[in-house]
């Protein structure tokens, strides 16, 4: 019976098993629930790491949600360690048919290690972004539904 491993020939691997592993087991969860007064706006509810594999889900839930002609959509990232720049090419990919049909997208409760890429990017002038979805939903609900009103530029950042 081996114990601890004592070389560092041993250590290397072990280290190296357990960041393959760790690599192997990131994954995106995710669910998607209708709120608001009218049940117009989508909520998805992102759990994991977003890179260049697991973009890919969230690229198709938000798919899903916008072939069912819901055009409000906050993205809840509170549950999200990680986004890459595929994961952000997700959300620009996504606005122009968004707001083509009168739409829009935000991005709630970003942690702060997210959030400073986000701000990095200059995405605050893209994106509006909001510390909860409580308060991206009511943006939404506050919002004047009109054809013709501007696209969203505005970013909240806690003080």
């Amino acid at each position: 019976m081996r114990g601890i491993p004592t070389s560092g020939m041993e250590r290397c691997l072990l280290s190296r098993t357990a960041l393959i592993w760790e690599v192997l087991m990131r994954s995106l969860e995710y669910s998607v629930e209708t709120v608001g007064a009218k049940q117009t706006i989508a909520v998805l509810s992102l759990d994991g790491y977003v890179d260049s594999a697991t973009s890919l889900n969230m690229d198709e839930a938000i798919d899903s949600i916008l072939q069912q002609q819901v055009y409000h959509v906050v993205v809840d990232l509170a549950k999200v360690s990680y986004v890459s720049s595929a994961g952000w090419g997700v959300f620009i990919s996504k606005i122009k048919d968004i707001r083509e049909n009168h739409g829009g997208l935000k991005i709630a409760g970003m942690r702060p290690d997210v959030r400073d890429v986000f701000d990095l990017l200059g995405f605050g002038h893209i994106i509006e972004a909001h510390d909860s979805v409580a308060d991206a939903v009511a943006a939404f609900e506050s919002a004047p539904r009109d054809a013709k009103r501007a696209p969203e530029v505005a970013s909240r950042r806690p003080a």
